[in-house]
């Protein structure tokens, strides 16, 4: 593995104080600038550094990157380290107020909390390999959607719920976006991280809990685990089979399904089953791969995660 890792940062931030005060929802209604209306009931307003809105049922939330509301600065974009949280929530909490929401100095839950961080890699070709190869990946309970592919290149490569749109992960060109970079040289990745109701944490219980299992979560384990991913075509996975060290009767029971397997109604379980032993050989199958594509994923994504170990 040739790229460099940084520190890992907080980007994105959804603060929530759940009042359960309908009054404070009818006084922001009534504030003399007006609010905009959202879904189910929602009332916002764009702030500087993020956006404040509220629910019927009381719900009060803040939303805006890190840096940007503990600076009280539009133009930071950097990623803020974890103790921020704090300085930033009171930012927040004291932005709500000035907007026409009463809140008390009850601490806020945390919604949702995006943890990046960023490989630098000093080929750009090895870093576009590297978002090639997770767009390849298939992953247990996500589909993934590749972005702005032009060419060889790829910009982003986001991970869904299969169910939903919740994006579990995301992988940018973030010297692209930004134009501080060459394409691949500097690629972020991006946990965004989002709590059901009955989970939010507070931010104390957040910044002291272990953050390198959030990054890497339930869906991303195994592939961490991989020493490398192969990229290719049907014949170059037979090939790359062959080359596995499997046994004899993986390698027939794999060969049969890259072979014939699209053509075969095969249970769901059973498919998913196959699927998910080719996956543990490293072998992921892109019929628009022209040459075998091997890349060290699982060092990448641990390098990633270390940066969240405590």
């Amino acid at each position: 593995m040739s790229a460099l890792c940084s520190a890992g940062g907080i980007d994105t931030v959804r603060y929530r104080w759940r009042t359960g005060d309908t009054d404070v929802y009818r006084g922001f209604q009534r504030r003399p600038e007006g609010v905009y209306e959202g879904q189910r009931g929602e009332n916002y307003v764009p702030t500087e550094v993020g956006r404040v809105g509220a629910y019927p049922d009381g719900l009060v939330y803040f939303e805006g990157r890190v840096s940007a509301i503990a600076a009280l600065d539009k133009n930071e974009h950097s990623l803020a380290p974890v103790v921020d949280l704090f300085s930033a929530e009171r930012v927040a909490r004291q932005l709500a107020r000035e907007n026409g929401l009463s809140l008390k100095d009850e601490p806020a839950t945390l919604g949702r909390v995006d943890l990046a961080s960023e490989l630098h890699f000093a080929d750009g070709q090895e870093g576009s390999a590297f978002l090639h190869s997770l767009s390849a990946l298939d992953v247990p309970w996500c589909k993934v959607r590749t972005d702005g592919r032009k060419g060889e290149h790829i910009e982003t490569v986001s991970f869904h719920g299969t169910t939903g749109k919740t994006i579990y992960l995301r992988a940018y060109d973030k010297g692209v976006e930004s134009g501080t970079a060459l394409p691949g040289v500097r690629i972020r990745v991006e946990r965004q991280k989002r709590f059901r109701k009955d989970r939010e944490p507070s931010v104390m219980d957040f910044s002291e809990g272990d953050l390198r299992r959030v990054y890497v979560g339930r869906e991303f384990g195994k592939l961490s685990e991989l020493p490398y991913a192969t990229v290719c075509d049907v014949p170059d996975a037979l090939t790359t089979l062959l080359e596995s060290g499997a046994s004899d009767s993986v390698i027939e029971r794999m060969a049969g399904f890259l072979v014939v397997g699209q053509y075969l109604d095969y249970p769901r379980t059973s498919f998913y089953r196959r699927a998910a032993q080719l996956r543990a050989l490293g072998i992921f199958v892109d019929p628009t791969q022209i040459e075998r594509l091997q890349v060290p994923i699982g060092a990448y994504l641990q390098a990633l995660a270390s940066s969240w170990a405590a």
